[in-house]
């Protein structure tokens, strides 16, 4: 089984966790492409393998659990902040979880306390 270093398990987690809540299936707006609809899960039994070329209609990844506590204990450091702000850059957008990891637990947990949900730079 693959496991990252200690320092890029957050680095990970936050960058699948993007996934899920960015590639829900369906075409691309502009390109008209198939895309996939990526799922984080913790039923194992769902991750598959695809041929080359081919990807299921539904993407699972996992273990959810583990991804989010990956995300607890390995926060962003300058890198992967700086890594984002790359990014938006050029793509115009960013990945919330790097900009506040906290969105991760209420998301996907329900545990949002007092957080205040933005859009663009300013997050």
């Amino acid at each position: 089984m693959f496991e990252p270093w200690n320092k890029r398990k957050g680095d990970l987690a936050r960058a699948i966790l993007y996934g899920d809540i960015r590639y829900e299936g369906g075409n691309h707006p502009t390109l008209t492409i198939q895309e996939p609809d990526l799922r984080a899960t913790n039923d194992m039994s769902l991750i598959q393998t695809t041929p080359s070329g081919a990807f299921a209609a539904i993407g699972y990844m996992g273990k959810l659990d583990t991804l989010l506590f990956w995300n607890r204990s390995d926060r962003p450091d300058a890198g992967e902040v700086r890594r984002n702000d790359v990014v938006f850059g050029y793509q115009n957008n960013r990945n919330p979880f790097t900009n506040n990891p906290d969105y991760a637990e209420c998301l996907y947990r329900g545990f949002c306390g007092d957080l205040i949900f933005k859009s663009g730079a300013e997050d």
